[in-house]
């Protein structure tokens, strides 16, 4: 068989070719998985942006709560003896002043707010002279919502 320079040629053109798409189909695979981290690292981030929305919710009731225990305990008092029927409206009245973060001077596209979705007597101890509440704060990040569930326990 006679050995011809322009197989050789074609041959190498080919090879040349066939590593350029790999080189290429590197690159792209590349870059989408860096976009596909960078969004899975976005979203983790705002997952947490929201988490730490509702904890500060969660802290404002509870700074609320030792307030009121401290300096009005009539507020608490009231809270405890008040028939059930009444109970909802005194704890809607309770929450209602809840200091809610301005959202709109923040930034334009991200929008952060805390609201107390659940706000009930869960436990009223005579004998240790506590009431125990059961507090549900949702916090809001761009579209991204974390809940937070606690018990909160004060003496009188």
């Amino acid at each position: 068989m006679k050995y011809n320079n322009k197989n050789g040629f074609v041959l190498s053109v080919i090879i040349i070719i066939i590593g350029l798409l790999f080189v290429i189909y590197f690159i792209v695979s590349q870059s989408w998985a860096m976009s596909l981290s960078r969004t899975r690292y976005e979203n983790t981030l705002y997952n947490a942006k929201a988490y730490y929305m509702a904890r500060s919710g969660m802290e404002q009731i509870i700074l609320k709560l030792d307030t009121m225990k401290k300096y009005c305990h009539e507020a608490i008092l009231n809270l405890e003896k008040a028939p059930v029927s009444e109970r909802n409206y005194l704890f809607s009245v309770f929450v209602e002043d809840i200091i809610i973060p301005p959202h709109d001077d923040y930034k334009k596209n991200e929008k952060l707010e805390y609201s107390i979705n659940e706000f009930n007597i869960f436990y009223i101890d005579t004998k240790n002279s506590t009431l125990t509440f059961e507090i549900k704060v949702t916090g809001k990040y761009s579209g991204f919502e974390s809940s937070i569930k606690r018990l909160v326990s004060i003496s009188r």
